[in-house]
């Protein structure tokens, strides 16, 4: 399991981060691909984001 510490950008207010922990991650040329996610005790299966949506990024 990674954890990941995410920083989006939201255009409506100041930056907000999101952390979670996935199984699997994937970095392509423009988005970051997170497979079988869990935050908040919810589970994803998985979670695409665009390169240009994320100010801050840390993968643990």
């Amino acid at each position: 399991m990674y954890r990941v510490n995410l920083r989006y950008k939201d255009f409506e207010s100041l930056d907000k981060n999101v952390l979670f922990d996935c199984e699997d991650f994937n970095i392509n040329r423009d988005i970051y691909e997170f497979k079988n996610i869990v935050i908040d005790q919810c589970i994803l299966k998985d979670l695409e984001i665009k390169n240009e949506d994320i100010t801050f990024i840390k993968i643990m």
